[in-house]
C-alpha cells in the first residue's frame, strides 16, 4: 500500500515538473518574442514609439495581432512570474507599458503604468539595470516612471 502511494506521488512531482518546465519554455519564448519584437530590426523600437496617424494605426493592429493575449494576461496579473529573471521583468514591463497603449489605445492607462513602474522600481532595485539591460531595455524602464508620473502616481520621491 505504502509503495503504491509513494509511486503514485512519485508520477504527481513527475507530472508537475513536466508542467512547470513546459510552462518555463513557453514562457521564456514568450518573452524572447516581446524583446525581440520591441528592441530588434531597423529602428522597429522608435516606430513602434513615435508612431502618428495612420502608422500609429498599422502599429496598434500589429501589436494587437501579436500580443493582445500577452497583454490580457498582464493586466490580469497572471504574468507576474515573469519577474523572476531581468530579461522577464524588463518584458512585462513593455508588455504593461507600451504594449497596452497599443493594445487599448483609448482607454485609461493609470493601473497599467502604474503596474509598470512598480515592476521596475521593485525588480531592478535588486538588479542592477546597468549591468542587466541593455542601455535601450534601461530607458524604456525609466520611460515607465514617467508615463505612471503623468497619471499623478508618486513612484519616484
Amino acid at each position: 500500500m505504502r509503495a503504491a502511494a509513494a509511486i503514485a506521488g512519485g508520477a504527481a512531482a513527475a507530472a508537475l515538473y513536466l508542467a512547470l518546465r513546459r510552462r518555463r519554455k513557453t514562457d521564456d519564448a514568450r518573452i524572447a518574442a516581446v524583446l525581440d519584437f520591441w528592441f530588434k530590426g531597423a529602428d522597429r523600437g522608435r516606430k513602434l514609439w513615435f508612431a502618428r496617424g495612420s502608422d500609429r494605426d498599422a502599429a496598434d493592429a500589429l501589436v494587437r495581432d501579436k500580443f493582445e493575449d500577452v497583454v490580457r494576461e498582464a493586466l490580469a496579473g497572471d504574468l507576474e512570474h515573469w519577474r523572476r529573471t531581468p530579461r522577464g521583468s524588463i518584458a512585462l514591463i513593455i508588455v504593461l507599458d507600451q504594449l497596452a497603449r497599443h493594445v487599448h489605445r483609448d482607454a485609461d492607462h493609470t493601473l497599467s503604468a502604474k503596474r509598470a513602474a512598480e515592476v521596475y522600481l521593485e525588480d531592478f532595485g535588486r538588479w542592477d539595470p546597468h549591468v542587466t539591460l541593455t542601455p535601450s531595455q534601461h530607458a524604456v524602464g525609466l520611460l515607465s516612471m514617467r508615463h505612471a508620473n503623468r497619471y499623478n502616481y508618486e513612484v519616484i520621491e
